[in-house]
């Protein structure tokens, strides 16, 4: 019989998405399903929603989604389900037994990593994820440093790290020799990525590399496109991850600014395309191997106009590269969806007939 897994996500955002769907193209003898509720401020591309035998669009209030949740795994009984992210996390692992059915959780950036909030703020998420760390039978850290903040959970010791993966099209456009200097970033814009900084390194640019041109892909909050404006830069608001993915190809270097992260796709696609990455020096981008780092914007303006550190970036983007390959997300997450479902857990052969017949009446879609 076929296995199922369902992956729940609150307010589903771009990074995340693309991140379940890669987990689920790595894991096919799995049948997966997803769980969601959308976030108006971050449009998902659901061209890859192939891979999922069914979705399901929850209402995002807390109580509502939680209730979709009791419904979906009560109508589905999979072998596991996968929580992403902060709120599908503590609700998975408080409102389900783990008995009944085990639940792995990958944070993609613990909460109490943000640096929007106050410090009681952080130790209250913390002293959530330490209450609940048991709850889940592994953590799926997505990055080096989130499973090193797992680990050091009270019961985080079932901690698997599975990298994340950038399936890039091998025909994205290339970008032509000549011409300005394209710099680029993306993602959604909102604190976490701290696009007023990319604001500040295209204004302090102006006088060391005048002819620059600055972009960022992605939309969000208002008011920060407005500050990204009127420091020259270009906004493109939300595009198909095929129109996102051939910007970043055709750009001579990609800088990341984000204040806190775990294993952002967007250094990968980066990485995935050659183009060279500057990134803001993080505890997560420290550990993930990002290489050279900055602090400052004086000193990003420098290296942007160093043949050598660009040069060095782009070694290390094909290390990132040769790192986050397929091939060792699908080991990784294999061995953990494996060691979860075993024959072992269902003692009871009819449970598992039941399941082989429910699973047969699913359809695709059921949304």
């Amino acid at each position: 019989m076929t296995p199922t897994a369902l992956h729940v996500a609150h307010n589903l955002g771009s990074g995340v998405e693309a991140a379940i769907t890669d987990y689920a193209q790595s894991t096919p003898h799995f049948l997966h399903h997803l769980l969601y509720s959308s976030d108006p401020s971050c449009e998902i591309d659901r061209s890859r929603a192939g891979e999922f035998v069914s979705e399901t669009l929850a209402a995002p209030q807390l109580g509502a989604f939680a209730r979709a949740l009791r419904r979906t795994v009560h109508r589905l009984d999979p072998d596991l389900i996968h929580a992403h992210s902060s709120i599908a996390g503590v609700l998975c692992r408080a409102a389900l037994h783990p008995r009944r059915v085990p639940v792995v959780y990958t944070p993609h950036c613990f909460g109490f990593e943000r640096r929007d909030v106050r410090p009681l703020a952080r130790a209250a998420f913390w002293s959530a994820e330490a209450a609940l760390a048991h709850r889940a039978v592994r953590i799926v850290a997505c990055s080096p440093r989130e499973a090193q903040l797992a680990r050091r959970l009270p019961g985080g010791s079932g901690t698997a790290y599975v990298p994340n993966v950038v399936r890039a099209p091998a025909d994205l456009a290339a970008r032509v020799p000549g011409g300005p200097v394209r710099v680029v970033s993306c993602g959604r814009l909102a604190p976490q990525k701290n696009p007023a900084l990319f604001a500040d390194v295209a204004r302090e640019a102006r006088t060391a590399l005048p002819d620059a041109q600055f972009e960022w892909i992605g939309g969000g909050d208002d008011a920060l496109a407005a500050r990204l404006r009127d420091s020259g830069v270009t906004v493109t608001g939300w595009l198909p991850r095929r129109a996102a993915l051939d910007r970043i190809a055709r750009a001579d270097v990609y800088v990341h600014t984000a204040s806190w992260e775990s294993a952002p796709l967007s250094i990968l696609e980066a990485a995935a395309v050659d183009v060279p990455v500057l990134a803001r020096a993080t505890p997560a981008i420290r550990l993930l191997g990002c290489e050279p780092l900055w602090s400052t914007v004086a000193e990003l303006v420098d290296m942007l106009r160093d043949e050598q550190v660009i040069a060095h970036a782009r070694q290390s983007g094909r290390r990132l590269r040769a790192r986050h390959t397929v091939q060792a997300q699908q080991a990784a997450l294999t061995a953990v969806y494996d060691s979860v479902t075993l024959p072992s857990r269902y003692p009871s052969p009819g449970r598992r007939a039941t399941l082989a017949t429910r699973h047969q009446d699913v359809q695709p879609c059921d949304f």
